[in-house]
């Protein structure tokens, strides 16, 4: 798989010496940042502090199959300025893009690493590198974290007070690459491995005493290193930098240059066949057949300034950025003590996304991959790809930045896109971002409540909650429509003791969830003390729906519309409840009931996958299990008309403490975790009885429950009683 110079992508905050556009700034919209202040405040340990989000770099794995985070996060603490790296799945959640923006972070496995410094290459373990301050504040070393086991391993430096910085390591975590600086101040690129524990001086590649050299990155394999050396040019005066190969048995290689004297290789294939990045303002591509390639410039954009960024694991797609100004890549090849390359800017031109596919074969050669999307079909009506920083190993996904009509051009949210042509397996192409993609999960979090909290009123109509709690033992058959529902319920005891039941089918949809069938079974046990006009009572009892047929639906941005992945699935609902209250029996028909009740309700789902028609990044999701404790407090009144007409009015309010979550695996963009909301309840309902003789009774109904996250259900019908 592609492994690029993530730590030279990693420095989207600081522009004015990155290679990177003012466009990328943090990557993030003022509100965002905000929601990040507050999420590392937990996930950092650092309460109460103002960060700063340095940079920030969306890298797609080994697989291609998760979108993590890696940078650095920076906050004053005792007049202190500490920056700390972190990583993680971070997948935003938020109303709007503005400032003030109300929004949420979910952190899949968020880590730091307990030092100050910075993140900047995550492998698909995944292991995590960087560099962390030493200990004296003065100088960082390269470090290796593995999320696994939460364990940094500090990968020292080329001398005893030396600075190293890893920007690489391989798929397993056995390889890390970086630069370190050697006696005099030189920089040199290193290579560590686990097997010996230690880190080796590459030197560079003309060996020349006062030359430098970096490693921007290693292939997945461990085996190629690549990156940029300093030699003196035998041209003229002055020094240069070329792209560079190295291997064990092969030591260095020259790539060699496009144009000028200077290149820089980015990123390789699986085990480094192909090499990729930029010279002489160009994007290359490398190969030991073709020697270094310019990957020339998008249809309208002649002469354009370009850097190749990723590669896939076949080497025949490439990704990266343009630029109009020409001066893309500049005399930008040296690597600071932070992964950036030093005197490069993408100058005043605008930058934009390209993807790359050979002319010769059948392919767009270098093409602008908004125009791409377009053709392809995604509307992408104010959007702006900027970057292409990753491609998943299979070509199938690409992640980057992008600016949309809501960010405005001043700030960059993280986008995975996928477009397919004959160079990729069979796909439907789209664009979407790990925050729309959240969003749509966090609603099917929702409809999972809305199914057991749904049902629950279901259930209390075969409870009797439209029934005076008082009264002789009956049965009634009923049917209603809006939520389609069948079926039976009845009482039968004393005035003291009742029995409670019923059963019913019920077909219901609200917000995400169609509930295409389920079988409510329900049964409980009333007690009423005797007395006068004010008796108190108590009730318990439960409810199951075993083997509900369910059908989920989730809507997230595609381009600038929506796509919506639907899945069906089966599970089983319950609950159990406990309640008591006081009946006031004014005149002999009327009473006035006062309760409150406690319920725990949950709902168990089964895995599905969702179909991919019309959807391009389908997920697929767990087994699942949602609890939800809800108290609530409610009223009823009863009253006779005449002698053939009562009527019964109920209401209640209530709120739902929620606990479980949804865990899906969206296609191209890894884990999407979000937990299940507490919400708030209100239940209406009313019931008017035609008494035809001693026995039988003609009904009407009607209920309807809703909650803040929930949506709302509603059935109104009709039902024959029959008093016994």
């Amino acid at each position: 798989m592609a492994r690029r110079a993530a730590g030279v992508l990693a420095a989207a905050g600081v522009f004015a010496v990155a290679w990177c556009g003012p466009a990328r700034a943090d990557g993030l919209s003022p509100g965002i940042d905000a929601a990040i202040d507050s999420a590392l405040d937990e996930a950092l340990g650092q309460p109460d502090h103002s960060h700063n989000i340095d940079s920030t770099d969306i890298i797609s794995t080994s697989d291609g199959s998760i979108l993590a985070y890696a940078g650095k996060v920076s906050y004053f603490s005792n007049g202190t300025y500490v920056t700390v790296p972190f990583t993680g799945e971070m997948f935003i959640t938020a109303t709007g893009m503005g400032s003030g923006t109300a929004a949420t972070i979910q952190w899949d496995a968020a880590q730091s690493f307990g030092g100050e410094g910075g993140a900047t290459d995550v492998s698909g373990d995944p292991f995590v590198t960087g560099y962390l301050d030493h200990g004296d504040g003065t100088s960082y070393h390269a470090f290796r974290y593995d999320t696994e086991t939460a364990q940094t391993l500090d990968l020292g430096a080329l001398t005893e007070d030396g600075t190293s910085i890893g920007l690489g390591v391989s798929a397993d975590g056995g390889v890390v690459v970086g630069a370190a600086t050697v006696d005099g101040g030189w920089q040199h690129a290193f290579r560590w491995t686990a097997a010996s524990g230690s880190m080796v001086d590459l030197g560079s590649a003309s060996g020349g005493a006062h030359d430098q050299s970096r490693a921007m990155g290693v292939s997945d394999d461990g085996n190629v290193v690549f990156g940029a050396s300093d030699f003196q040019s035998t041209i003229h005066s002055g020094t240069v930098s070329h792209a560079f190969a190295w291997t064990v048995t092969g030591g260095y290689q020259d790539l060699g240059v496009i144009g000028n004297n200077n290149s820089i290789a980015m990123a390789a294939t699986h085990d480094g066949s192909v090499i990729v990045g930029g010279g002489g303002n160009r994007a290359f591509r490398w190969t030991a057949a073709t020697g270094m390639v310019d990957l020339g410039a998008p249809e309208g954009a002649a002469g354009a300034g370009s850097i190749a960024t990723d590669v896939s694991d076949n080497g025949m797609i490439v990704v990266g950025e343009y630029s109009t100004s020409n001066d893309f890549l500049g005399s930008g090849t040296s690597v600071d003590n932070f992964g950036y390359i030093l005197g490069a800017d993408s100058g005043a031109g605008t930058m934009h996304a390209f993807r790359w596919t050979d002319a010769a074969q059948g392919g767009t050669g270098m093409a602008d991959l908004r125009a791409l999307m377009i053709t392809s079909g995604v509307d992408m009506s104010g959007i702006d790809l900027v970057t292409a920083d990753s491609i998943s190993g299979d070509g199938q996904y690409i992640s980057g930045q992008m600016t949309t009509a809501a960010t405005g051009t001043s700030h960059t949210v993280p986008y995975l896109l996928q477009y397919c042509d004959a160079f990729v397996d069979a796909c439907t192409s789209g664009v979407t971002t790990p925050q729309q993609q959240t969003v749509s999960v966090q609603e099917l979090a929702d409809a999972r409540a809305a199914v057991s909290g749904h049902l629950d009123a279901t259930a209390g109509l075969l409870l009797g909650s439209l029934a005076p709690v008082s009264g002789p033992a009956d049965a009634e058959f009923f049917a209603g429509a809006g939520s389609i529902t069948a079926g039976a319920h009845g009482r039968w005891g004393d005035d003291n003791v009742m029995l409670l039941g019923g059963v019913a089918l019920t077909q219901q949809e609200y917000g995400a969830v169609d509930v295409t069938q389920a079988l409510v079974l329900a049964g409980g046990l009333r007690h009423i003390w005797t007395g006068g006009a004010l008796r108190p009572f108590v009730e318990a009892g439960g409810w199951a729906a075993p083997g509900i047929a369910m059908t989920f639906s989730r809507d997230y941005g595609n381009g600038a519309t929506t796509a919506t992945g639907t899945g069906s699935t089966s599970g089983l609902a319950a609950s159990l409840y406990a309640r008591g209250g006081v009946i006031w029996a004014p005149a002999a028909g009327n009473e006035l009931v006062l309760a409150g009740a406690y319920q725990h309700n949950w709902l168990r789902t089964d895995a599905y996958t969702e179909s991919s028609v019309g959807n391009p990044f389908p997920a697929t999701f767990s087994d699942g299990a949602l609890a939800t404790d809800i108290l609530k407090l409610s009223l009823a009144w009863t009253t006779r008309i005449n002698e053939s007409l009562d009527l019964t009015l109920t209401g209640a309010l209530g709120h739902a403490f929620a606990s479980g979550q949804v865990d899906g695996t969206m296609a191209g963009g890894g884990t999407v975790a979000t937990a299940a909301q507490d919400y708030t309840l209100a239940e209406v309902g009313a019931r008017i009885g035609y008494k035809m003789n001693d026995q039988l009774s003609l009904n009407g109904f009607g209920f309807a429950s809703t909650g803040t996250s929930i949506g709302t259900h509603f059935t109104v019908g009709g039902g024959l009683s029959f008093r016994f």
